[in-house]
């Protein structure tokens, strides 16, 4: 594969504005127009085309529905440490819908996305008033396909070195499994 050169550019020295980005934009836009057809072994993606990068990556542009695995039957109260089961194993994402607390009329929403058998962290930080921020974290184990481990909510002033912990923050809210076929 031959390399793509891109003439009448600025050194890396000027400063960029948007005539040049345009430039930079147009010149990779109309390479790739150009070479679609000069762009390597293609033969390896499962797809019909090929030979022609733009319709092979228009082949594998996937539209992903999701489906709710488990719910917060009562997110309105505390969340203490427990285990949820979801309803079943089939999806190799998950998102995890979180409110930042219960004890507020209109909760911000977080959102966390993890691989199948993965462990994560949800991590939110809320400002109060002008200088004071705290920091909520959950703690998101995998146990099987379709159990994972909540664990209890800490908060942890950004001044302080003391967190505690306070259900009340950071609540799970939904989990959505999708179907994806990237990771199998």
């Amino acid at each position: 594969m031959e390399k793509i050169i891109f003439e009448d550019l600025p050194s890396t020295k000027t400063p960029l504005n948007a005539e040049i980005l345009n430039k930079i934009q147009s010149n990779a836009e109309n390479a790739i127009l150009e070479n679609k057809n000069k762009i390597g072994e293609l033969n390896i993606l499962n797809t019909t085309s090929k030979d022609n990068l733009v319709d092979a990556i228009n082949e594998n542009k996937i539209n992903l529905s999701g489906f709710i695995l488990w719910t917060n039957s009562n997110p309105a109260v505390n969340f203490s440490a427990q285990t949820i089961s979801l309803l079943n194993k089939d999806y190799d994402i998950l998102e995890w819908w979180f409110l930042s607390s219960c004890n507020e009329s209109n909760p911000k929403t977080i959102v966390n996305k993890i691989k199948k058998g993965d462990h994560s962290k949800v991590l939110y930080y809320d400002l109060h008033g002008s200088n004071a921020i705290d920091f909520q974290q959950r703690i998101i184990s995998y146990l099987t396909d379709t159990e994972y481990k909540i664990e209890d909510a800490s908060v942890q002033f950004a001044n302080s070195t003391n967190a505690y912990t306070d259900n009340s923050k950071c609540i799970p809210y939904c989990v959505i499994g999708y179907k994806t076929g990237l990771f199998e």
